[in-house]
C-alpha cells in the first residue's frame, strides 16, 4: 500500500554525514551484523527529489479520494487519469523503498532525499532480499538510529535516552549497551539514560557514582 510508508525521526543532516563518510556506514554495518547475523548491509540510497515529490502528490490525492469514500477501482482510475497509466506501479519500480527521509519543498526541489533499506540473507534459499526500514524490528531500527546519532555527534556531546531497554531482547541488551559505550568512548561522548532493567546497573562501564536508583 503506497500510503503505508512510515515516517521516522532521523534528521536529514545525519544521513548527509553518513553518506559523505563511507567509514560511518561501514561501522554501522559492522555492529548490525553483531546483533543480526542475517543482515548483509544497511543501504542508504539517494532518491531523485522529483520522485519523492510525486510520491507525496499521489499519496495526498489517494487520501483525498478515500475521504470522499471512493472505491478501490475508482481510486485507481482517478490516479491513472491524473498521473498517467500505471502511475503507482511505475513509481514503485523507480524507488528503492517507500521509506523516504527528507522531503523537497516547493521552494527547494533540489533538497536531498534518502531511502533506507536492509539487505538480508535467506538461510534456507541462500538468496539475498531487501527489507524496508519500516519493516525492520523496533530494536534494529533503534540500533540504526542510535549508531547514526553517535557517529555524527561532535566530541563532548551529552546524549539523553529514556528507557533505553525498550525494543531490545534482554539477551542482546547488554551487548547493545557495551557497543554504545565503545563508540561513546572513542568519540568522546557521554550518556545519561533511564532504565527499568536492573542488570544494566551491573555493567563495568558504569561507575558507582554514575548510578542513581529511585
Amino acid at each position: 500500500n503506497i500510503e503505508e510508508r512510515a515516517e521516522f525521526n532521523i534528521p536529514i543532516d545525519r544521513l548527509d554525514r553518513i553518506c559523505d563518510n563511507p567509514s560511518h556506514l561501514k561501522t554501522i554495518n559492522h555492529f548490525l551484523r553483531k546483533f543480526d547475523t542475517n543482515i548483509n548491509a544497511l543501504q542508504i540510497d539517494h532518491v531523485e527529489p522529483e520522485l519523492a515529490k510525486k510520491l507525496d502528490d499521489i499519496t495526498e490525492f489517494i487520501q483525498q479520494l478515500k475521504r470522499e469514500n471512493k472505491s478501490h477501482e475508482e481510486i485507481t482510475d482517478f490516479v491513472n487519469s491524473k498521473f498517467g497509466e500505471n502511475a503507482i506501479a511505475n513509481l514503485l519500480a523507480s524507488l528503492p523503498s517507500l521509506n523516504l527521509f527528507g522531503r523537497p519543498s516547493n521552494d527547494d526541489i533540489n533538497s536531498q532525499v534518502y531511502s533506507i533499506r536492509a539487505s538480508f540473507k535467506d538461510t534456507d534459499t541462500n538468496k539475498d532480499y531487501d527489507i524496508q526500514f519500516s519493516d525492520l524490528s523496533i530494536g534494529t531500527r533503534k540500533l540504526i538510529s542510535f549508531l547514526m546519532n553517535l557517529l555524527c555527534a561532535p566530541s563532548g556531546t551529552i546524549i539523553l535516552v529514556d528507557e533505553i531497554e525498550h525494543g531490545f531482547h534482554k539477551r542482546l541488551l547488554l551487548d547493545f549497551m557495551k557497543t554504545l559505550f565503545e563508540i561513546a568512548t572513542l568519540n568522546g561522548l557521554q550518556f545519561i539514560f533511564t532504565t527499568h532493567e536492573e542488570d544494566l546497573m551491573d555493567l563495568n562501564e558504569i561507575s558507582s557514582e554514575g548510578k542513581i536508583i529511585l
